[in-house]
């Protein structure tokens, strides 16, 4: 795969995918693949050496295939990989305490300033919530917390379902449409009680972070996992380019 994340996750997402070579599945007559368009012929991959990584971040897991420079170790791609992913957590997590997003959510009312990786995040989401009339909208924390996918944890087995009155106080401090933004001082608004989340699309930002850092750095071949959410640069030293195997959901046509 080419320079295109081909897949954006939910909440509740899927088991890591494995990345590699596509092994027996590849002589399936029913395969289709999925090839994104591109200009002119991938670059010639920096080395012929692939650097195989992984580990643990967002609550899921993470895996990379890297072709760095000569003299790019691979204690300095897990370096690169592991900064991007603790500044991800760091903006974007609810679950950390300290996270921005958390300092944002806990806020009192009123007008406060963001960063800009904080404000281009968010300003993104806003643009897909116009696209989409709301169909991705960064302000649903409230009903995520409530029930129960968010940091607050699971609802109680006896009260498995939220009432009409704790769905409606949810529903008062949620919405795209409700929050306000002042560009000029990348200001955002917290009307007291909005919630922020950007699980939705947090791992995809996060890949497309890593993706640019190890570009960077010269590992301009390389393909990045987190979650589910992939995306591949360049090719293989063998000209081969990078594939996923997807696992058929049982039972499906």
């Amino acid at each position: 795969m080419s320079d295109t994340p081909f897949s954006r996750g939910s909440r509740a997402a899927p088991s890591a995918v494995a990345i590699g070579d596509p092994g027996p599945l590849a002589d399936r007559a029913d395969n289709r693949v999925l090839v994104p368009l591109i200009n002119g012929a991938p670059p010639r991959p920096p080395s012929d050496l692939i650097h195989a990584l992984d580990g643990q971040t967002m609550g899921t897991t993470w895996s990379a295939r890297v072709i760095a420079p000569r003299g790019v170790g691979e204690a300095a791609v897990r370096e690169a990989i592991e900064q991007e992913l603790a500044a991800v957590v760091g903006l974007f997590s609810p679950w950390e305490p300290s996270s921005e997003i958390s300092r944002f959510n806990t806020a009192p009312a009123g007008f406060w300033a963001v960063s800009q990786p904080f404000w281009d995040l968010l300003d993104a989401a806003m643009i897909l919530g116009d696209e989409t009339n709301g169909a991705v909208d960064p302000t649903l924390g409230a009903l995520v917390d409530l029930w129960g996918f968010g940091p607050p944890g699971p609802r109680s087995a006896l009260l498995p379902i939220p009432s009409e009155d704790e769905i409606a106080a949810a529903m008062a401090v949620s919405g795209w449409q409700k929050l306000r933004l002042n560009p000029d001082a990348r200001g955002v608004m917290q009307m007291g009680g909005m919630k922020l989340d950007f699980s939705g699309i947090a791992k995809g930002h996060a890949v497309d972070r890593v993706s640019d850092r190890l570009t960077a750095m010269g590992a301009t071949s390389h393909l990045i996992e987190i979650g589910g959410e992939l995306k591949g640069r360049g090719v293989k030293p063998d000209a081969q380019p990078w594939w996923v195997e997807i696992e058929r959901v049982k039972d499906s046509p």
